[in-house]
């Protein structure tokens, strides 16, 4: 940066979850020449914030409107990035992105912005892939271990003065008896993957956004994985985990797709809502053609009181908490600067959204000075 070099002018939108305060913090402590503006998306609390997120995952960044404190903000100078966390950035706020500027999507996904708008406009969009992953990988081993060993179950029960210690015949199997059928295999099922084989339990993997499986398990690090169709790990799982993300307008799993599944099999769903469907579930649950499920996520959030998951016995349900830690939320702001940097430098990263190449070199001229190096 010369002396005359005005420092980038960065906005941090934060909310409940991830304070713009702690967003602002770490580019601070990763990047130079830089001011930040923080400011927090004004929501009641976390149950209107779930909300808000459901709207915005089904119908886009446009189906959320943000109050005129922020949109105000936006429009009120050229912003060389805008960091955001759940903040929805429509085609308005991209607009207010300088040439040569980014937008930080600190999350896996980035259903809260316009990418369209984003691409017409040349905007460069990072986001934080992973970022929850670990999270979300030890809390589906919980729901797994939790359905397969009737914990849940067993717990509700005793509360209830009544000590049941059967839950049908036969007796419930160890992990590593079981076989696992995850699909989708990204950053959070090859961590679940992981973590049960070291288990011992057998794994078997579909991805539907793979073109073709691959051969070579090996590549993927976890070399014991079977890669398989989709029917064919239904057939022969005891248990089902979901962990694809939703694309298209039917659930991945229907009425065909359950009665696939193995008899006395369990589901696990703390990927997304849609990926299933739920009356169908219930059905499979109903005629016992199915022994449980686990659910995180939900098409109505918070759940209506009066859904029927909410009074099936065989369900063991959760308030979307699967990947609901400090660490998972924290950490976002630093993939994105990871990204950042390796885009700079000229290298690939996961995070790369969209780059666009007209602007590529004048991107990583005008990035590569702010950040900060391991010696500063």
């Amino acid at each position: 940066m010369t002396a005359m070099s005005k420092p980038a002018q960065i906005l941090c939108l934060g909310d409940l979850y991830l304070p713009a305060e702690k967003i602002a913090a770490v580019v601070h402590h990763r990047l130079v020449d830089v001011e930040t503006t923080a400011v927090d998306w004004p929501l009641a609390d976390l149950g209107e914030l779930a909300a808000k997120n459901l709207l915005i995952e089904q119908g886009g960044p446009a189906a959320v409107t943000l109050p005129n404190s922020i949109t105000d903000l936006l429009g009120h100078r050229c912003w060389d990035a805008v960091l955001t966390h759940f903040a929805p950035l429509a085609e308005g706020a991209v607009s207010n992105i300088c040439t040569a500027g980014w937008i930080g999507v600190l999350r896996g996904g980035i259903e809260n912005v316009d990418l369209q708008a984003c691409i017409a406009q040349g905007v460069t969009v990072i986001n934080s892939p992973g970022r929850n992953a670990n999270a979300v990988a030890e809390f589906t081993i919980g729901l797994i271990l939790a359905e397969t060993r009737h914990i849940a179950r067993a717990h509700k029960l005793l509360q209830e003065g009544c000590w049941e210690k059967e839950f049908g015949r036969p007796l419930p199997q160890e992990l590593c008896e079981l076989v696992v059928g995850i699909v989708g295999y990204g950053a959070i099922g090859r961590l679940v993957a992981a973590k049960l084989t070291a288990l011992g339990t057998r794994v078997l993997a579909y991805d539907p956004a793979l073109t073709r499986q691959p051969a070579n398990p090996a590549a993927t690090g976890i070399p014991s994985v079977e890669f398989t169709s989709l029917d064919h790990l239904l057939a022969i799982s005891d248990v089902v985990t979901l962990h694809a993300r939703y694309s298209g307008t039917q659930p991945l799993l229907g009425k065909r797709e359950l009665s696939l599944m193995k008899r006395g099999a369990y589901l696990i769903n703390t990927a997304r809502a849609e990926l299933v469907d739920y009356q169908a579930l219930m059905d499979a649950l109903a005629s016992g053609h199915l022994t449980g499920a686990a659910i995180d996520v939900f098409p109505e959030e918070p759940v209506p009181i009066q859904a029927p998951w909410l009074h099936s016995s065989r369900l063991t349900l959760t308030p979307h908490l699967g990947g609901a830690t400090a660490n998972s939320f924290w950490r976002s702001p630093g993939i994105a600067i990871d990204c950042l940097a390796a885009i700079t430098s000229g290298q690939s990263h996961p995070g790369t959204v969209y780059l666009p190449k007209q602007h590529a070199v004048a991107f990583r001229r005008r990035w590569a000075p702010h950040l900060r190096s391991v010696s500063q």
